[in-house]
Formats: structure tokens, sequence, C-alpha cells
């Protein structure tokens, strides 16, 4: 229908208390909803009223308690997830103050989501908010991970204090977990660090321009203490075929400078991890005209768990089923007839037959939890009456294991299984909870390059513009193209601007790799270079990290 513009740049567009946030030059609103632009919101008001330090990012050492004894856990208001960005447009209207018809409630969101479920909060149960809220929004984890709570503004929450000055606004961490910042929604930016803004430009993957990260004298200093190491940079794919996959040049900065250490501590307290160690040294690059590096993922790949030796989470699970409805217990013979009827046991049924019922029940009650292109292949292949399908769904590395509890609770309510049936994969396995990998990258912009080029891009974002550095996002390629590398004209591209950098996020908040972080750095164009630092950051410590990989 028609539309109403509201002219001003990076504000709120308020609807019938609807948030939509944008980081272009306007904000269509639909006639009939009476649209109306609000003042602009700078950035995220409840910030961090402590100095962001190392110390300040720790997460508390005992797991989060009750300071009262009559605390129960409660229920959300409810059950449907409510957008992150309409609790946010709340919150900013109406206040966090006590006289708010918000005061007694608080907004969780999981880990990196962008919805979450507003809870009743009492001064005192804190421990079962977080206890409550982990049941809700992670039911299918372990119960033996500690459960964290963190500000909207990436602090970890050790008291009630900390909720009230966050704008009872939180994320829900698990023991394993690293922190990821939730975005909210294109073009909503919060100040990570005093002066050093971060500004959303794609929820999938997770992509963030950072701005004011790095003064002069600091880009400065970074390129001249690598310029005289800088080699052809390090790549796997350096094989025939694939000798021209990546021409840039790089130097990793081990701390012979000053600089080295104050940018590695940079990456780790904007992305709001606990520890210096998370992050790796930084890496210098450099960019002349027509380098690049084609598309790639920062993360090591092919991780076993150390626990992991019998199989599959899905193989396993067969194991524990059999097991137990061969059992001589009552609930056990009675769950075994019923899964018999209907082709649902793998005791008594071939291992196809049983993998063909059960994909059939996960199509027809939870298609929307899969994506459609897996449907689709579901769907053609059970016609087929293929085999092992679900053994190609939860592939761990070709498939889709993160699915592997919703197929577990399908099979649960399709044979009247109680409670005593549900098997945790992560409880059989034990900690590291979460795969230990890079987690995320600070990609440091030292200068501008004078004719433009030296873009990050990621060609399979949700969107498809050209960020430009005032924050300005220009939608398809922005005129700009680059001969012999096609992905630095396909999804989102981030420029290069001197003092500013790109975050982007390799795993999801629940610790599963994001295929979609998949980037390339494009070349500059001619009469120009492009100096950058790669800023790499695990989800544990960077020095023991690549352990898991070798061997």
């Amino acid at each position: 229908g028609d539309f109403v513009e509201c002219g001003v740049r990076g504000g709120v567009c308020v609807s019938l208390g609807v948030l939509v946030l944008w980081s272009g030059v306007v904000c269509q609103v639909p006639v009939e909803q009476d649209g109306a632009c609000a003042v602009p919101v700078e950035h995220w008001p409840f910030e961090a009223r402590d100095p962001v330090t190392v110390d300040r990012l720790t997460p508390p050492g005992q797991p989060l308690r009750d300071s009262r004894g009559d605390c129960v856990e409660p229920s959300a208001v409810a059950r449907d997830l409510q957008p992150l960005g309409h609790a946010v447009n709340e919150t900013l209207e109406r206040g966090s103050s006590s006289s708010s018809s918000l005061a007694p409630l608080v907004f969780v969101v999981a880990n990196g989501e962008n919805s979450g479920l507003w809870f009743p909060f009492d001064d005192g149960c804190i421990g079962s908010l977080a206890s409550a809220a982990a049941a809700t929004l992670r039911p299918f984890a372990s119960r033996r991970r500690r459960v964290l709570l963190y500000t909207l503004a990436g602090l970890p929450v050790r008291q009630a204090e900390d909720i009230e000055s966050g704008g009872r606004m939180l994320s829900l961490l698990l023991e394993g977990e690293a922190w990821v910042w939730n975005g909210v929604a294109p073009g909503f930016t919060f100040e990570a660090l005093p002066g050093v803004t971060i500004r959303t430009v794609s929820l999938s993957p997770k992509t963030f321009q950072i701005s004011n990260v790095l003064k002069t004298s600091e880009a400065e200093a970074l390129i001249a203490s690598g310029r005289r190491s800088m080699g052809r940079s390090p790549e796997k794919h350096y094989t025939k075929g694939f000798e021209n996959y990546r021409t840039s040049k790089s130097a990793f900065l081990t701390g012979r400078h000053p600089v080295h250490a104050h940018t590695r501590q940079i990456s780790q307290l904007v992305a709001r991890l606990p520890d210096t160690a998370n992050a790796e040294w930084p890496q210098l690059l450099l960019y002349d005209p027509g380098d690049w590096y084609k598309s790639h993922l920062d993360t090591f790949h092919n991780y076993r768990h150390p626990n992991a030796s019998r199989g599959t989470g899905f193989s396993q699970w067969i194991v524990w089923i059999k097991s137990r409805l061969g059992t001589d217990a009552e609930d056990s013979s009675a769950v075994e007839e019923r899964a018999a009827a209907r082709h649902l046991s793998p005791l008594s049924s071939p291992t196809d037959t049983f993998e063909l019922a059960l994909v059939a029940e996960v199509l027809a009650h939870d298609r929307e939890q899969l994506p459609e292109q897996w449907v689709d292949w579901l769907l053609s292949n059970l016609e087929r009456r293929s085999s092992g399908l679900l053994s190609a769904l939860l592939d761990p590395v070709t498939g889709l294991p993160e699915v592997f509890p919703v197929v577990q609770r399908r099979w649960q309510a399709a044979v009247g299984a109680s409670e005593s049936f549900h098997w945790s994969y992560e409880d059989a396995l034990g900690p590291p909870w979460v795969e230990p990998n890079r987690h995320c990258t600070l990609m440091f912009y030292l200068n501008q390059p004078e004719s433009g080029g030296g873009e990050t891009a990621f060609p399979y974002a949700d969107t498809h513009a050209l960020v430009l550095p005032d924050g300005t996002v220009v939608a398809g390629d922005g005129g700009v193209q680059h001969q012999g590398i096609p992905e630095c004209s396909q999804g989102l591209r981030v420029a290069p601007f001197a003092g500013g950098g790109a975050l982007f996020y390799h795993k999801h908040g629940n610790g599963t790799n994001d295929g979609r972080s998949m980037h390339a750095g494009c070349p500059p164009h001619e009469g120009g270079v492009a100096w950058k630092v790669n800023g790499f950051m695990w989800n544990v410590d960077s020095h023991e990290g690549p352990a898991f990989f070798r061997g």
C-alpha cells in the first residue's frame, strides 16, 4: 500500500507500538498504520555504568542464587516469543523506573537471539529467574550447565542492581557459550566502549560496523611494526588449481610493540569475552590493487568431541532407546507396544523402517523447524523410501545436528513416552559443552583506500547491500564490482574506513557454527591499498583451542 517517509537517518519509526529500526535515509511506514517518526535513538541508553574492563567481563564464579527463601521459578507472561525489537521499544517508551508498568517484568532472550519472553521478577529471586529462563528458552540443554545472565550491553549480571541498570533486558548464556551481541535490528547502535560504536548491519550472519575503534596513531603503529615482516598470506587452498585463492600479504604481530597487546585487548572488550586470552595476537594484512581472499571461513574444521568415541548422538540415542525398551519395566513394555504398532521402535523394526516412520512424524508436525531445502530433500527421499534419512539429517558435519532434540521430542510424543525416556546427548558427552573454535572476528580497518574497494564481503548474508563508512546502506552492489571475484558483488559488503572495523560471528549464540559467516576480502581499486588487522577470537583460550583439532 501507500507509505509515508520519515526523513531522518539512524532513527526509530514507531507505529502502533511496533519498532522499525533502519540504517538508510528514510523509514517507510504504511499510511493505514498512521505511522509517525519518533526522536532518533542514537544508541541503547542503558549502557554500562562501570568501566568495561577485563575484571568486569569476568563471569561470577558461583551460580546465581536467590537471596530469599520464598522464591519460586516464575512462568513467562506469554508462551509465544516476542521480537526483541518490540521489547526494546516498550522499554525505551516506558523506561525501567518503578512507576512503569514494566517494572515487575524483565525481558530475557537466549544468547545472540532476537526474540524472547517477559518474566515476572522479584528482587532477591535472581537464581529462580535464571533457572526459569533456561528451562523455557533452552529446554533441551543439559541441566548440568551453569546458567549466566548478561545485560543487553554485554555485561555479566552479578546482582539484582545489574538487572535494573541494564534496563531490565537480559541475555541468557549457558556454561560453554560465549557472548554474542543480539543486534536487535539493522541500524541499531550500542556504545561498546567510550566513543566506540557498534552498529548492526546484518542479523544473518551477525555482522556489525564498528566506528572509532582505533586512533590514527595506533593504526600507524600497527602498520609500521609489521611492514617489514609481511609475506604471502598462508592459506590451506594452495594446491593445484587454487594458487590464487588468497593473494594478500600478512604478518602476525606477537607483542613486540605495545599496540599489539592493546589491539588484542580492544578485540576482547568489544566482543565482551571474559579474558584477553580469548583473542589471538593480531594479524596485519595488506591488500594491493587486485589482491583478494576468496570466500572462506575463519573456523577450524573436523572437530570431534573428546568423549565422542561411540559414534554420533543419533546412533548413541538408538542404542540407548533399544536398551530401555528391552527392559521388563511396565512403562517400557507399554511404550514398546505403542512404538512397534507405528514402526517407531528401533528394537522391533528394521533401522530404515524406523527412520522413515520417524521422518514422516517430524515432517507432519515439525516442518517449520527445518530449513526449506531440507524439507524438500526429506520429502523427496521419503517418497522413494530411501535409507539413512535421519542419519543424514543429523550428521554432525554435513547435516543439522542442532535439530536432534526436535527429533527426540517428536518420537516421545508419537509413542507416548514420559520424560524418563528423554536422553541428553550433552549429558552423555559432558564438557566441553560447546565446540571450541574461533567464535568471531573483529576486522580492524587501518585506512580507507583512496580509490575505493577493499570491502569485507558476506555473499550468503540475508541482505544484498553495500555499507558505506558513514553507516549509509546502499541497496544492491552499490555500483561497485570486482573482476575475478564474484562474491564481492553478492550479499553484504562493508566498506573499510580508517579507525573502523567489522565484527562478525562464526558461531550462533548456542555455540553451533554459522555457515553464513563465509566471507571474502575484496581487492582495492587501482591507485590505493587496504591495510587491515584480523582480530580472531575464540570461545576458549586461543592458545589451547587449536589442540582440539590435532591428531
